[in-house]
């Protein structure tokens, strides 16, 4: 081979290894991208959904006296089809709405208990439990007191296909 083609097929080599790399940096980029766009709606749904709430807790209400909850609650998950539950519990870890009417009235996973006893961010915590992602945000009132939990679940299959 004469040293002019070697140093063709050089030149060759080279950009097809520079080629590939650009692709496999852009194709991870918007994974990324995907991945964060789920979040950002989560967090969304999750933030209108207390802040309406709080605004209730308000007006002098009782989080369990206040029954358009349970309405708010099953549009965020109708609206949404990452949304597999959303639900709102009391400190004490009793559900009070839950768009699984069967649950409520049933305590939370001690798991959720934990996170939320343990959280580092804010008012969020996080759960990765049987193969679903919990998002949960602390509902206070005027004098910035826990009245309850606002959790939302999502499948984690949901996070793995965004992910590709």
């Amino acid at each position: 081979m004469a040293s002019s083609s070697r140093a063709i097929l050089a030149v060759l080599v080279a950009t097809a290894v520079g080629l590939a790399l650009c692709i496999a940096l852009i194709f991870g980029a918007l994974d990324r991208l995907s991945l964060r766009t789920a979040e950002t709606n989560v967090d969304f749904q999750l933030s209108q959904l207390r802040d309406t709430i709080e605004a209730n807790v308000g007006l002098g209400l009782q989080l369990s006296d206040i029954r358009a909850v349970q309405d708010m609650i099953e549009r965020t998950k109708a609206t949404d089809d990452q949304i597999l539950a959303v639900e709102v519990f009391a400190p004490d870890g009793i559900s009070l709405f839950n768009t699984d009417r069967g649950s409520i009235g049933e305590p939370v996973s001690p798991t959720w208990e934990n996170a939320i006893r343990y959280r580092i961010e804010n008012e969020r915590w996080r759960v990765e439990e049987l193969g679903y992602i919990i998002v949960g945000s602390v509902l206070r009132n005027d004098f910035a007191e826990p009245v309850g939990y606002l959790a939302i679940v999502v499948s984690g299959e949901s996070r793995a296909l965004h992910a590709r």
